[in-house]
């Protein structure tokens, strides 16, 4: 009986160091909120691309409620296996990490709630570029240290001024809040993320295979301002019916989240250009579900841009704007983008 008991204890023993091993290894949870009435598509879909590509987290694309989410700027809706209902009952303790992009209803009162209840629970808010809104109208960034998109902040100094609100950052971790400047920081500080979650080396080898070497959080966001030259142009091109075209974009199946939604969102901001798909309904690499509304386009856009290392694609996206549209609208997008093109972009 001794020895059977013996035996019984150590069974035992075996199965709770082999439960507690699987517990430690289980991965960070990552929920990527959107809201179904106006997403930005890149402020989403580039972290949840980004992440999930990477193998190290267990990311979540969580919608408000069930039912399409509209990707403004674009004629494109993405459907999300999860809302925060559904999200709730499958993971009842809540997130490590919640992401909030930029929506249109930034003080959503049921996207607050959730945000409270999962902050309660334990997560590390992250937004991305005007999610910043979001979290401040909702309480999250009184007394932080906090940044946005670069044409945003002079109005959240006036609105939330116990917030210090900077432009020197690409991202800003504050405890257990992080924020983002304009729209191209969602690479770099998705990465910076990645990096506090499984460590330096980790992300280093993924980066690299992205074409990214590095991720540094310095920023001269005080550059970023419109122009009397962009004031016109966007008039110009608002005004000037007979140019302005749609376009679709042929998406490969199993496309990368984050590269088509660089050329959703800066195809989406020449104010000439509305953006669509040639498919119906494309399936992305991660599990979404990308549907556009059918309506006939003037042309196709080059898919060559999907194909490239991440780390390129932003810069041969303005290459291409610009053989398109003229140097003044790329140097436009860039500017809405928040993003500073490389020398090698401008053509001779």
């Amino acid at each position: 009986m001794q020895t059977i008991s013996t035996v019984a204890r150590i069974a035992v023993l075996a199965l709770l160091l082999s439960a507690t091993a699987q517990a430690g290894a289980a991965k960070p949870v990552v929920a990527v909120i959107a809201y179904n009435g106006g997403t930005e598509p890149t402020d989403f879909l580039v972290p949840f691309g980004v992440l999930a590509g990477s193998g190290l987290v267990d990311v979540q694309a969580v919608a408000l409620t069930s039912g399409p989410v509209m990707l403004h700027p674009s004629d494109v809706a993405v459907e999300l296996p999860q809302t925060i209902a559904t999200f709730d009952a499958a993971y009842p303790s809540g997130a490590d990490y919640v992401i909030v992009p930029a929506i249109h209803h930034p003080q959503d009162s049921r996207t607050a709630d959730w945000l409270r209840q999962q902050h309660d629970r334990g997560a590390t808010l992250m937004s991305i570029c005007d999610g910043a809104k979001v979290l401040a109208h909702a309480g999250f960034l009184k007394g932080k240290s906090a940044t946005a998109h670069w044409y945003a902040l002079d109005d959240l100094r006036k609105e939330f001024p116990e917030t210090q609100w900077r432009n020197d950052r690409r991202y800003v971790f504050d405890g257990d809040v992080i924020t983002t400047s304009g729209v191209s920081a969602s690479v770099p500080a998705t990465l910076a993320l990645l990096e506090q979650i499984a460590g330096r080396e980790p992300t280093l080898r993924y980066a690299s295979g992205l074409g990214i070497s590095a991720w540094p959080a310095q920023h001269g966001g005080a550059r970023f301002r419109l122009s009397g030259a962009d004031k016109r142009l966007v008039i110009a091109n608002w005004l000037a019916f007979w140019r302005q075209e749609r376009v679709e974009l042929s998406l490969p199946p199993n496309v990368d989240e984050a590269s088509a939604a660089l050329v959703m969102d800066a195809y989406s901001r020449t104010y000439r250009t509305d953006v669509t798909l040639r498919a119906r309904e494309v399936r992305t690499r991660h599990g979404l579900i990308l549907r556009s509304n059918g309506k006939k386009a003037d042309r196709t856009l080059d898919a060559r841009l999907l194909r490239l290392p991440l780390g390129e694609t932003l810069d041969a996206i303005l290459r291409q704007l610009e053989s398109d549209y003229g140097a003044t609208t790329a140097d436009f997008v860039a500017t809405q983008l928040e993003y500073v093109r490389s020398s090698a972009t401008t053509s001779p």
